[in-house]
This record gives C-alpha cells, structure tokens and sequence, in this order.
C-alpha cells in the first residue's frame, strides 16, 4: 500500500504528464517514453472492412479505454453510410442540381469522401468531381454525344 507522500508524489506527476508533454523543449523521443511508460497494449480491430475501426488502449495500472475510429478508405463503396449520400445525389440530380452544388448539400450534410492524397477530396471534403464519379457510378450522368466527322470544312473554317 502506497503512503500518503508517494500518493501526493504520484498526483503530482501525474498533473505535470500534459505540461510536459506540450512543452516545446520536449522531444518526439521523449513523448513516446511518455507512451510506453502509460500504455501496456494497444489493440485495433479493423476487420468490418468499412470505415469504422475499434481501438482498445490498456493502461499500465489496469484500465482500459475503448474507442470507434475513422479511417480513410480507398472507395466511396466501403463505407458503412453510401446508401445515404447515393441517395442524395438521386434526389438532388432529379431536381436539377449542378454536381457543384450537390458537392456543397453533402459536404453540408456532413457527408465525407474517401481520404485520396493529392485530390481535393484528401480532407474529406466531397468535390464536384466526387459527385461527377458517384453520379457515372449510379447511373445518373449523361452521355455527351460526340461531334459528327465531317470531310469538307465548313464556313468560317480554316
């Protein structure tokens, strides 16, 4: 059992854990000390294969926190919610919406696009382009026709 003066000792680190961990002098070396003296084990569970991942953190001295993440995924199919957003671009296509201004009703709607690096869609953020794919992806976006092969040149062409 520990004395009143180690409890007192412990309480008193354990205040100064996030002053040291934000202070500018210390390192990243030094942070994950920090970690491998709190944590004991870190366990992930990513096996729904959508967007949603469990993390398990057991703690030295015996508590456990358990978390849902999200995590990027590679398509618009994995996530748990695309019934939702696809759905909504159904509606806002009928009635007429531009792909950009679909982009703004789901980014408003706090739907989020699969994370790609180097796209605007990187942050989440869902871009016309986005709607433009889900729009071919169900079937929702025109055919341009193509202009007509002409051998003779018409007036005012060079």
């Amino acid at each position: 059992m520990l004395s009143t003066e180690e409890r007192e000792a412990i309480r008193r680190l354990a205040a100064d854990i996030p002053a040291l961990w934000e202070a500018e002098t210390t390192t990243v070396v030094e942070r994950k000390e920090v970690i491998r003296q709190a944590v004991e084990r870190v366990v992930v569970d990513g096996t729904g294969g959508d967007e949603q991942i469990r993390v398990s953190i057991e703690w030295a001295g015996g508590s456990r926190t358990a978390e849902v993440v999200t995590r990027s995924v590679r398509s618009w199919e994995q996530p748990s919610y695309y019934p939702q957003p696809c759905e909504r671009v159904r509606v806002l296509t009928e009635a007429g919406l531009s792909a950009s201004r679909i982009a703004e009703q789901l980014n408003a709607g706090g739907y989020r696009s699969p994370k790609r690096s180097g796209q605007p869609e990187a942050a989440g953020v869902i871009g016309e382009e986005a709607v433009k794919g889900l729009r071919r992806r169900l079937g929702l976006s025109r055919k341009l026709s193509r202009p007509e092969f002409r051998d003779e040149l018409g007036r005012h062409e060079w």
